[in-house]
This record gives C-alpha cells, structure tokens and sequence, in this order.
C-alpha cells in the first residue's frame, strides 16, 4: 500500500464513523413514533416506575391482609376487621383488574371477605387442636353476625404491632435464592 493511500483510508474511515455516528443520533432521536427513540425509552422507564410503585403498593396491601389474618389467629383481631383489610384488597384488586377471579364467587363481597379470613386463620392455626377449636368458632361467627342484620364491614381497623420479626419465610413466601446470591 502506497504511502500517500493511508492518510485516504484515514480520512474514510473517520468519515465513515462519523456518517454512522450522525445517523445513530438521527435514529435515537427522530426515530419514527413521538420523541424518537430516546422518547420511547423514556416513556416506558417512567411506565417502569409507576408499575413498580403500583407492585409496591399491592405487596404492601397483601402484607396488611397477612397479618390481619395472622392477628385473628393469634386472637389479636376480630373477624370483622381481618375481613374488612381482605375486602380492601379484592376491591383494590378488582379496580386494577375487573375481570379477575376471586374466592366464593357468588357469595357477596363482606361474607367473601369473612370466608377468605377464616381459611387464611386456618392455615395459620394449624391443624391441632388448638387450630380445630378456632375454625370451628370463626366459621359460626358469620351466621351469628348476618343474625343481627345484614353483615356489613366497617373500615379496615389499625393492624395490632407484632410481637416478633418477620421475614418472607413467616408471611407465606418461599425464599429461593438467586443466581449471585450468597
């Protein structure tokens, strides 16, 4: 190769990337669609956001129902109260999405609730003799409220503070551990 060729081949080349270089910034920004590329990305990391906010949220609301549940096992909470945080997370769950399926589909929202409560009470009772005991009494207390009138849910009562720590292993999750954890 000549000598005078490679200051050519230089100056192609820096041409050429600089050619590539404009046409990556013309893409990333006046990419088809409103705002281009860099807008698309934008707007899906704010999307990113709100749907971890919104996941956020219902994890915390799930939490609340879980220990409500556990505070009436623990005889801490009435069924009343364990049942009107579970109502608070099915009408939450049923504005965000209308069509899910819920437990005891034809039986109206409060006994829902009620039935939802004493089968989590349930499973957290165990299946000893203590646990017999309070499933038998929880499962008699909606026939005794719907005695007095029609059963109706106040609004979700202040949780009673736990009496130890929890972890994910205590509220019904499974901790598996990641790739790269130790």
């Amino acid at each position: 190769m000549p000598a005078t060729a490679l200051p050519r081949l230089a100056l192609l080349l820096a041409a050429g990337a600089a050619a590539t270089a404009a046409a990556g910034a013309w893409l990333l920004v006046r990419a088809p669609g409103p705002g281009g590329a860099l807008g698309i990305w934008l707007r899906e990391a704010q999307r990113g956001q709100a749907l971890a906010a919104d996941s956020g949220d219902a994890l915390a609301r799930v939490e609340r129902a879980d220990r409500a549940v556990r505070a009436l096992a623990e005889g801490r909470m009435t069924l009343v109260g364990a049942a009107a945080h579970i109502a608070e997370v099915h009408r939450q769950l049923l504005e965000l999405y209308p069509r899910a399926p819920l437990p005891f589909p034809d039986l109206p929202e409060e006994e829902r609730a009620c039935r939802v409560a004493i089968q989590g009470a349930r499973i957290c009772a165990g299946e000893g003799p203590a646990g017999k005991v309070l499933t038998t009494r929880l499962e008699g207390e909606p026939a005794r409220l719907q005695a007095r009138g029609p059963l109706q849910l106040p609004p979700p009562p202040a949780l009673p503070s736990t009496s130890r720590p929890r972890d994910a292993s205590q509220a019904g999750y499974a901790v598996v551990p990641l790739p790269g954890d130790r």
